[in-house]
């Protein structure tokens, strides 16, 4: 391990994509870890180029499962409006993966109604999991506060008992964490938009604070 002197320093650590669980066979144990979308494809049907996949979503029915009560905790409302506004997207929730079968290709699912334990397949060609991420910060353990997640905090989410050893008199910036001189930007950091654009521009932003920093 080799070490650094510096005045400021900028956590820019990406998240890291969680590995869903093996698929199940159809008789086996549920796949919990997945929230999938779908394209419900007739049996019969040919499968469809790569070029088609997007104007068969648009134009196919589209199921999509997830395991909780509904959308709202993970999801953005405007995005939420577009689904329940769609005439071929259907929700279902409080449903599992419990299996994956087909013969060289992906031609059902099967699924789970966790309150009824019910199982039924569905014709399913396409998936697209929607696994979350890790935010890969284990390095920074009793470095700078964490949320209950791992994500580094920052500015207004940094609480008393987080900034205990806080030693200057100004309160941290905005994307400045725990110890002073250190800041967060994007994925790595709690409560961001986990988006690139949104990233850079928190990393722009974060260019003033340290001119501001290094001022001092």
């Amino acid at each position: 391990m080799r070490r650094f002197a510096a005045l400021v320093v900028v956590v820019l650590a990406a998240a890291v994509a969680l590995q869903p669980a093996a698929p199940a066979r159809a008789d086996g144990d549920p796949c919990s870890d997945y929230l999938l979308v779908g394209s419900l494809c007739p049996p019969n049907n040919p499968r469809p180029s790569q070029p088609q996949i997007g104007h068969d979503l648009s134009n196919r029915p589209v199921l999509v499962v997830v395991r909780g009560k509904g959308l709202a905790e993970t999801m953005s409302r405007y995005l939420i409006q577009r689904i329940e506004a769609s005439g071929n997207i259907t929700l279902r929730t409080f449903t599992e993966v419990s299996g994956l079968e087909g013969n060289g290709r992906l031609e059902r699912v099967h699924l789970r109604d966790s309150r009824t334990n019910e199982r039924f397949p569905m014709p399913i060609r396409h998936l697209f999991l929607m696994t979350g991420a890790s935010p890969n910060t284990g390095w920074l353990t009793n470095c700078v506060a964490l949320d209950g997640k791992g994500f580094v905090k920052t500015g207004p989410d940094l609480t008393e008992e987080n900034l205990a050893t806080w030693r200057l008199k100004r309160p941290p910036y905005l994307l400045e964490t725990s110890r002073a001189g250190v800041f967060a930007v994007g994925d790595v950091r709690s409560n961001s938009v986990k988006r690139v654009a949104s990233a850079v521009g928190e990393g722009s932003i974060c260019l003033q604070f340290i001119h501001r920093t290094l001022t001092e």
